[in-house]
């Protein structure tokens, strides 16, 4: 069997790695005198099309209210389907949805790590 601490070991070494790599590329972009001018230009383009945004989005008036109102209340939902699928499964039962177009929907469980304090009590 795989040693979790040799992976956990070689995936922290790939990170490092990683990290150093994009911090030469970022340094690397900063010190381009073509990339800075293009940065410059896209961040005009983006200021403008913000405006642009902004003027359609007071114009909608209550439709873009209703908006923001479904996309909480889809986040809600979402979030309680999240509930009861890891609560049935907990329990050993089986958990599954299914749309109108009779496609089913399983849930995907994924396991996170969390650093944690050097120090254990």
């Amino acid at each position: 069997m795989i040693d979790p601490q040799m992976v956990f070991g070689r995936m922290t070494k790939n990170k490092q790695e990683q990290k150093e790599l994009k911090t030469a590329y970022r340094d690397a972009l900063t010190h381009d005198k073509n990339y800075q001018e293009q940065a410059k230009l896209l961040k005009e383009a983006r200021e403008r099309k913000i405006k642009s945004e902004k003027t359609i989005k007071d114009s909608f008036g209550p439709e873009f209210n209703r908006l923001d109102e479904l996309k909480q209340l889809i986040a809600d939902d979402q979030m309680m389907l999240s509930d009861m699928a890891f609560n049935s499964i907990v329990k050993g039962e089986k958990f599954e949805l299914f749309d109108e177009h009779e496609s089913q929907y399983e849930p995907i469980l994924s396991v996170k790590f969390k650093k944690t304090s050097k120090y254990k009590e």
